[in-house]
């Protein structure tokens, strides 16, 4: 990732704490601010500049048990408390629930601490309230009311039997007869309609506590923080509860929206396939908006094209199109954002002289992001609906645009890791091939060149008779065979090392290129006295099988011509039949045969079947390995039979 973006988990982390909906604050171990959330600065009427201010600084008069707190948190223990008093500098009373604990870097060791706050006054005003005598209760009544139903969280007064002793209107438009019911005046929890055991139900864990207990519950839509605390008497005996209901819906979105966002970042780092990256952010966006239909585009400048590289969506399977007319052009060509209805949409194209109907199926709600890279758009980014008109809104927007964003660093990794290890690969194999084709033709190539240029030399000699030049005739021509062979040698092995070796298969007779091999070779079988033998099977005049017939020649030329370097005395055999309903080539030799050690070295560059690797006969060492790859590259199979004196046996079983 380029340097200029190494800060954005930072800034991510720092994002997250701002619009936290609670009292935070991040302090490195001198107690000096590193983050704090917008609602501490609320709550403690800070200003917004005291990120790098030492927190004793801000709170010079800060009592000795919050700092001892501090300082036992910093050598790791996790501190907590509820209603503590905290006295403003005015002199004003506030009630708090507090955690103080050690938050730690990479190498283990405690790089600070985070406190998490919550006044809880309003609630404890609410209790004290409450239990107040009730002559004072009747007293203040009226203004009582006033208040209790203005309350924007929805409380009630519970006697220690479940009964509802006095409820305010958010309480009542709450409930309204989802999972906390109204029963014979009395309020019970309910799950799969049946009241909640005691054991379970949080007004009876609170009244065996004694403590606060809270749970949450999904009320008609909505999502809802309960919290219960215990009235007592002077014995300390439960005598009913404050209930209170709070509104938690937008605060659990956003808390889902930033898990979200830090599971794709995180992500991001640990993905190698873009595709895969990309499904992980369609599966993560569905838990908060709605991402059935959802495609990321990348965008050719060249073509004015856009194509899909992931995309999942129950009406379109195009995946390349025109962007002209599409919502997805108008989002890159204007560099910013669309989120439309269909009616809008419709607008939109007719402003812009589009033609959508030609750019697949519409939709009730639509939401186009930009996907950009150092000011120029590669892409975009698509959410979308058929079915519902309200799927999405600008908070989805500005969700879009964050993973959007965390994308576009992730490509443009993706692509510099490419460009690099492609370049690399380039360099080790150019290196490569340079380094073996120096150091293999060295002998091959000087050995017979140099006999060339002597015999040539001897010939410029007047005193040598007609048959002794015919004798060095002969041995120019054995030289200029073995350099040629080396020369076509090394030319199929750098064909083979360059991946240029692409068989083309057509319909062949083996017979006939064994009839033909046969022909070839059998004058130089005749010359150093072996018999050359042609055994074809007489059930199958012709054996057509579909292979390249060039490198079946090749191979059967390589073969051949080794069998007669390496027989002294005796024969070689050469033929063709059907093993299993496959086609079978083999040339086999009474010559002087391999040991059972050397039969898979043989295969390898440079080496001959001698144990001791000095080079017993002429050649290059490059010939089985050719054998190999080519018979690899007709999908067949070569195996030998051998024996060290006995002669060996080579067969090729073609795919």
């Amino acid at each position: 990732m380029s340097s200029k973006h190494s800060s954005y988990p930072q800034e991510l982390l720092g994002y997250l704490v701002k619009y936290a909906n609670s009292s935070i604050a991040v302090h490195d171990k001198e107690m000096n601010y590193m983050f704090v959330s917008d609602k501490y600065l609320q709550e403690y009427h800070l200003e917004e500049d005291i990120i790098g201010k030492n927190h004793y600084e801000i709170f010079p008069d800060l009592p000795l048990k919050w700092r001892e707190a501090h300082q036992r948190a910093l050598k790791g223990e996790v501190l907590n408390g509820e209603s503590d008093i905290y006295y403003r500098d005015d002199g004003t009373e506030e009630w708090t629930d507090w955690e103080c604990r050690p938050w730690y870097d990479e190498d283990g060791t405690i790089g600070g601490l985070i406190v998490y706050t919550s006044m809880i006054t309003k609630i404890k005003d609410i209790k004290d309230r409450l239990a107040k005598s009730e002559a004072k209760s009747r007293e203040m009544a009226k203004d009582w009311e006033k208040t209790f139903q203005a309350m924007r969280d929805g409380v009630a007064l519970l006697d220690d039997s479940h009964q509802i002793v006095q409820a305010n209107s958010a309480f009542l438009n709450a409930i309204s007869g989802n999972r906390i019911e109204f029963e014979d005046g009395s309020c019970h929890f309910f799950k799969n309609g049946k009241s909640l055991a005691d054991n379970i139900c949080p007004y009876e864990k609170m009244k065996l506590s004694k403590t606060r207990e809270i749970t949450e519950a999904d009320i008609n839509g909505r999502t809802y923080e309960i919290i219960l605390d215990p009235l007592t008497d002077n014995e300390g005996n439960v005598t009913g509860a404050v209930q209170i209901l709070s509104d938690v819906t937008e605060r659990r979105k956003a808390e889902r929206v930033q898990q979200v966002v830090y599971n794709i970042a995180k992500a991001s780092i640990s993905y190698t396939s873009i595709e895969g990256l990309l499904k992980f952010v369609q599966k993560e966006l569905n838990k908060i908006i709605e991402a059935n239909n959802f495609f990321v585009a990348m965008y050719n400048k060249e073509r004015e094209t856009i194509s899909k590289i992931v995309f999942s969506d129950e009406k379109e399977e195009i995946r390349e199109r025109d962007a002209r007319p599409t919502l997805s052009g108008l989002v890159i060509k204007q560099r910013r954002p669309l989120l439309l209805t269909m009616d809008e949409a419709r607008v939109i194209a007719q402003e812009n002289g589009m033609d959508i109907s030609k750019a697949g199926h519409p939709c009730e709600k639509w939401l186009g992001v930009p996907l950009s890279i150092e000011g120029e758009v590669i892409g975009v980014m698509v959410v979308q609906s058929y079915t519902n008109p309200d799927a999405y809104s600008e908070k989805d927007v500005k969700v879009m645009e964050l993973v959007a964003h965390e994308l576009a660093l992730t490509i443009q990794r993706m692509d510099i890791v490419t460009n690099l290890l492609e370049a690399k690969n380039k360099a080790e194999e150019s290196d490569r091939l340079k380094s073996a084709f120096l150091a293999n033709m060295s002998h091959e190539i000087r050995t017979p060149l140099n006999g060339i240029m002597g015999f040539i030399q001897v010939l410029k000699e007047e005193q040598y008779s007609e048959e002794e030049k015919q004798m060095y005739f002969k041995q120019i021509e054995k030289s200029s065979d073995r350099l040629l062979s080396t020369i076509t040698n090394i030319i199929d092995i750098s064909k083979i090392d360059t991946g240029q070796l692409k068989p083309s298969k057509s319909r062949v007779d083996l017979n006939d290129i064994i009839a033909t091999q046969f022909a070839n070779h059998k004058r130089v079988a005749d010359d150093v006295g072996l018999k050359l033998i042609m055994k074809l099977e007489s059930n199958h005049p012709q054996m057509i099988v579909e292979t390249d017939q060039a490198l079946v020649e090749r191979i059967l030329s390589i073969l051949i011509s080794n069998a007669i370097k390496y027989t002294q005395q005796g024969s070689i055999e050469i033929g063709c039949s059907f093993n299993k309903g496959r086609a079978e080539l083999f040339v086999a030799d009474t010559g002087i045969g391999i040991p059972k050690d050397r039969q898979e070295a043989i295969f390898e560059r440079f080496v001959q079947a001698n144990l001791d690797y000095k080079r017993t006969q002429d050649g290059s060492g490059l010939g089985l390995p050719i054998v190999k790859a080519y018979v690899e590259a007709l999908n067949g199979k070569i195996r030998v039979e051998s024996k060290p004196g006995e002669g060996s046996k080579f067969i090729i079983t073609l795919g």
